[in-house]
């Protein structure tokens, strides 16, 4: 596992969970930044490890640009959610590639992994670990591209990573940023659906360092309406789309047709043909 640190170049009725067992061989090879062990829960309050620094992220040494060299000139960040295992999420990313590529993407994905499989109770703190991922996404989407000035970067954030890539366009923004990121794909987000509004926590970041964001969002999402609204007397923005004015390069896309929440990106059944046609 490679360490990298600021500015230095060269991770049912569970929220989130995913993954198939085909996936289990083409994973081995899915390039991972990963956050892991960064961050642990201590009679309910967050703790980082001093070991590692607020931006510090790691990879598994097969990341392009920061890693191998070679740059790829589209590269999508895929980040999981909740739940996920650590061995589950090159699993989970190599499905996401596979469903991306079956639709027409041409780019690189690679997977974000961080510490999201806590137990039920400790959700208010795993959220705030989500968010606490913002600065060290944000570290390494700068790191690539001043390895490779000339990319293309886009995320992707899955149920309760979705928290992950708002918070490191709000990271991006309140460091000065112009547009960094191409596109920012939320799939069943596990946020609360004000917070992308132009008053929202996350808004105005959006429309500052974004190029374009969706929102797949599907109000028949059980465990969206149940778990999520159960935990934050809320709802997601992955249930109900956007409340409230959103930024001018925001769009909600209604994916009714998506039978349940932990079928967004599969290739037969999710929405990821939508999501390949709006880059």
């Amino acid at each position: 596992m490679k360490r990298r640190t600021f500015c230095k170049l060269a991770g049912a009725g569970a929220i989130g969970v995913a993954s198939s067992v085909t996936s289990v061989q083409a994973a081995e090879t899915v390039p991972l930044v990963t956050t892991r062990g960064h961050f642990d829960i201590e009679w309910g309050s967050v703790v980082r490890d001093d070991r590692y620094g607020p931006q510090e992220y790691a990879t598994n040494g097969a990341v392009p640009g920061v890693d191998t060299g070679s740059c790829a000139p589209d590269l999508t960040v895929f980040v999981h959610g909740y739940k996920t295992k650590a061995g589950e999420a090159a699993e989970t990313t190599s499905d996401v590639e596979s469903s991306l590529a079956d639709s027409g993407y041409g780019g690189t994905t690679i997977g974000y992994a961080w510490d999201a499989d806590n137990p039920l109770w400790d959700w208010w703190e795993t959220t705030e670990i989500a968010r606490k991922n913002g600065p060290k996404l944000a570290r390494f989407t700068l790191d690539y591209l001043a390895a490779c000035p000339d990319a293309t970067v886009r995320y992707v954030g899955y149920s309760l990573g979705a928290q992950v890539v708002l918070s490191a366009a709000q990271t991006l923004a309140s460091w000065g940023r112009g547009e960094t990121v191409d596109a920012l794909t939320l799939l069943g987000a596990a946020a609360d659906d004000q917070s992308a509004s132009a008053s929202g926590r996350y808004g105005p970041a959006l429309e500052q360092v974004v190029g374009r964001v969706d929102n797949y969002w599907n109000e028949d999402d059980s465990v969206l309406n149940w778990a999520y609204g159960t935990a934050e007397f809320d709802g997601a923005l992955g249930a109900n789309g956007i409340e409230g004015t959103p930024p001018a390069n925001y769009w909600d896309h209604d994916v009714s047709y998506v039978p349940d929440h932990f079928s967004y990106y599969d290739a037969d059944e999710g929405c990821v043909d939508d999501v390949v046609a709006n880059w």
